[in-house]
């Protein structure tokens, strides 16, 4: 069987956390990260970019840049080619951004300052699955608050092979679902254990 390789982001998780707690037992070492630890090479570690917002850190994990090359420097944020009144989510902004300027009508940018990861990936053959990853929404990018709606950026860059959308940014497709008391069950044994601990 060829190599996978896995890149799992948390959010808010840094290394000494992940590491402290798989060492401690506290995450078991047969399931989840441990067994993926356990079973081939692991690299836990991270460095934080600036601004360290979620959509900015996820996409540079995704293009390996930074916001001054990929353009997505905020959660949310305002495109010079929308009205004042109108800003875009950086979970679906054009990733390595976009064209305009005096005489230029909005438009993909033919030579973006970056680009996923998947999209060499998958011009080389491979098969990219992204659950929940910013900017893996296969959706084309809009300029918010114009009309007619104006595509600056082509899904081809946002498509991978397989995917979950990450949330309610994950464009026209996404289709979120409710849990509620009912979707859920008491484990007792679980629950005295845990009371136990707390006294």
């Amino acid at each position: 069987m060829s190599p996978k390789v896995i890149l799992i982001s948390l959010d808010g998780a840094t290394a000494s956390i992940t590491n402290s707690f798989l060492d401690t037992g506290i995450l078991p070492a047969d399931r989840g990260l441990g067994l993926l630890r356990n079973r081939g090479v692991a690299a836990f570690g991270n460095e934080t970019i600036t601004p360290s917002l979620t959509a900015p850190s996820h996409i540079a994990i995704a293009t390996g840049s930074t916001a001054v090359n990929n353009d997505i420097n905020a959660n949310s944020f305002h495109l010079i080619a929308s009205p004042f009144n109108s800003n875009i989510s950086g979970f679906g902004a054009p990733i390595g951004g976009y064209e305009y300027g005096t005489g230029i009508d909005p438009r993909p940018d033919l030579t973006p300052t970056a680009e996923p990861l998947w999209v060499d990936l998958r011009a080389a053959g491979k098969k990219v699955v992204a659950a929940t990853f910013p900017g893996a929404d296969g959706v084309n990018v809009t300029v918010p608050g114009r009309t007619p709606a104006t595509i600056v950026q082509d899904k081809s860059v946002r498509t991978v092979d397989y995917t979950g959308p990450f949330g309610a940014f994950g464009g026209q497709g996404a289709i979120g679902f409710t849990l509620t008391a009912a979707s859920f069950s008491l484990d007792a044994t679980q629950a005295t254990q845990q009371l136990g601990t707390l006294g």
